[in-house]
């Protein structure tokens, strides 16, 4: 099940079923949080990384390829600890640099 540039290497790393956020209003979402992740070749990557952080409760993630960034809506406060377990669940990290 590895993507093609060899997936998520992590041994960790646990499969993430596929969410379908039901609220798409960003209004509803009063806080945000952008991240890099580091890890991702490809369009398979971003759908792992987005599914581990739409299946945390109140969250709407996004995530960019291109940018590698997640920019990630909650309709509570984000623990950014959970977001770097999901990130890594996935088999990705959280980068702490630009």
């Amino acid at each position: 099940d590895d993507c093609c540039g060899g997936g998520p290497k992590a041994p960790k790393a646990k499969k993430v079923a596929a969410v379908t956020v039901e609220d798409t209003d960003e209004a509803n979402y009063p806080f945000s949080l952008d991240v890099k992740v580091k890890g991702m070749t490809c369009e398979k990557c971003v759908g792992r990384v987005q599914n581990a952080l739409n299946a945390q409760s109140g969250t709407w993630a996004r995530v960019d390829l291109g940018s590698g960034m997640a920019h990630i809506l909650a309709k509570s406060p984000i623990d950014r600890d959970a977001v770097e377990r999901a990130v890594e669940d996935a088999g990705y990290y959280v980068s702490h640099r630009d």
